[in-house]
């Protein structure tokens, strides 16, 4: 299976220049842990609550008007939209990282995947096997 077969399409961004407080209310609103940074267009990284919140436990460095571009993970692990599922898990292992932003061919921001996204796919992947397993042990039993 492929990574774009996974990934949830679209999502949601903000701008270096927003504050923390902004990213966190776009969190928020849109029920996601992480955000895309991108500018022009160009991912350039990103942001997750605990990004934020780990920021905002150091009040002598950061506070809530702290621009995303000071706290976000720049130049995120990526991965092409085409590339197999296996490949997201071992970039993921690799970078010891829960999401990879999907990239098309030319790097433009397709989606993101995360490793619940994976977790949840291999696990429907293991419950079909189960039941062929199981149908097959019924069929055997007279």
């Amino acid at each position: 299976m492929r990574i774009e077969e996974l990934m949830t399409r679209s999502p949601t961004t903000v701008t270096p220049t927003m504050t923390l407080t902004e990213a966190a209310r776009k969190m928020k609103e849109s029920g996601v842990g992480s955000v895309v940074v991108t500018d022009e267009g160009e991912v350039i990284g990103v942001l997750t609550d605990r990004d934020i919140a780990l920021a905002l436990a150091f009040p002598q460095e950061f506070d809530a008007q702290s621009r995303v571009d000071v706290v976000m993970t720049p130049r995120p692990v990526t991965i092409e939209a085409g590339a197999e599922v296996p490949e997201g898990l071992e970039r993921m292992r690799a970078h010891a990282i829960r999401r990879l932003v999907v990239v098309d061919s030319r790097g433009r921001l397709l989606g993101v995947v995360s490793l619940d996204d994976l977790l949840i796919h291999l696990g429907n992947t293991m419950a079909a096997v189960a039941e062929l397993v199981r149908e097959e042990v019924a069929v055997k039993i007279p």
